[in-house]
């Protein structure tokens, strides 16, 4: 089980893993962001001492779940269940180097224990994965993770984390074709990934977050090839809570 309360705890990932081609729904972000919460990136991989692995074994409770993400007690059950039914499935693709190789591998080695007595899963992540998340030294990003517990859309979690990435800029440049691939989206024209996509998730980062985002398409000639997206941290801002 968590030993603190997982408000305020700060998540951190490689810069490569918030630039990886995956597909979670909004409940698998949201465990693995808890679980994440729960490791210290700072650290080894493994304590030399115990040999035991800081992302083996990661649990969070239906309590804990649902406080962080103030849910109904009988929604976090769901979403815990429904995250540790599909999680063992869903795989991720990372890039290798600057030439462009690639690698894909399970987020989870194992699959995700849900233990319907207690209220809780139990998962750990894979070798490959806690690379991206343990002794982190250069090129990674952090962030608390109180600043999307609000966010209802998976995809808005991450353009959140692409922006933390830049966030000492304010600025985002990023392909068209690299955001579509990054987020494994089913539309092939710009037009649908607009509308059922990108302007929601800014949208909902701009109200749901702390940050003011203000983007826009960068053409060449007829053709939206980049997204630019200016973001500033407001010093103030009271978030909604209630459902629209």
């Amino acid at each position: 089980m968590t030993t603190q309360p997982l408000a305020g705890c700060t998540v951190s990932k490689s810069n490569a893993l918030i630039r990886a081609s995956y597909r979670l729904t909004l409940a698998e972000q949201r465990v693995i962001l808890a679980c994440l919460a729960q490791v210290d990136s700072r650290k080894r991989m493994q304590n030399l001492n115990t040999l035991e692995l800081q992302t083996e074994g990661l649990t969070i409770t239906a309590i804990e779940y649902a406080k962080l993400f103030e849910l109904e007690m009988h929604t976090a059950y769901e979403q815990l269940q429904d995250a540790a039914d599909r999680l063992y499935n869903r795989t991720i693709t990372v890039k290798k180097n600057d030439r462009g190789e690639k690698e894909r591998y399970r987020w989870l080695q194992g699959e995700a224990r849900a233990d319907k007595g207690s209220g809780h899963i139990r998962l750990s992540f894979t070798m490959r994965l806690s690379e991206h998340i343990t002794q982190l030294r250069g090129r990674f990003t952090s962030y608390q993770i109180d600043q999307v517990r609000h966010l209802r859309k998976a995809h808005s979690i991450r353009i959140f984390e692409l922006m933390m990435q830049w966030k000492e800029t304010g600025l985002v440049r990023i392909k068209l074709d690299e955001l579509k691939d990054m987020l494994e989206t089913k539309y092939p024209l710009y037009a649908d990934v607009k509308r059922y996509l990108l302007k929601p998730a800014l949208d909902e980062i701009d109200k749901r977050t702390d940050y003011a985002i203000d983007w826009r398409e960068i053409r060449v000639g007829r053709k939206v090839e980049t997204i630019e997206i200016r973001f500033e941290q407001r010093k103030q801002k009271s978030l909604p809570l209630e459902d629209d």
